[in-house]
């Protein structure tokens, strides 16, 4: 496969490591290992060209389809993006959500 600089790739093992290739390639007797600098903190290393995928933006639109691609990293990741979106809603959906009103619906009165 041809990894040529700034080609976007994940780890298999962590969907959620993503970085792009530098351009360097090491041959060593188990295969091929190449470069590649992570978005997350800016290091580089080289990982065995079977550990790493290609980014496809492109079928992972939908997040149903990232779920069923198994595409969402680890069960923190998740848990990660799950709470950023509850924070970026409506705050009474936050607050509601929390239970920290303390209200009891039920009790409401419809009658005027």
């Amino acid at each position: 496969m041809n990894w040529d600089k700034g080609i976007e790739v994940r780890r298999l093992d962590n969907p959620a490591k993503v970085g792009s290739t530098t351009g360097q390639q090491r041959e060593r007797s188990s295969g091929l290992y190449i470069q590649i600098k992570w978005h997350q903190d800016g290091s580089t290393d080289y990982v065995a060209e079977d550990q790493v995928e290609r980014v496809d933006d492109s079928n992972l639109t939908d997040p149903y389809d990232a779920i069923n691609a198994q595409k969402i990293g680890r069960s923190s990741d998740f848990r990660r993006n799950l709470t950023q979106i509850h924070l970026a809603g409506r705050l009474a959906n936050l607050v509601y959500s929390m239970g920290i009103t303390q209200t009891d619906f039920t009790r409401i009165s419809t009658s005027h």
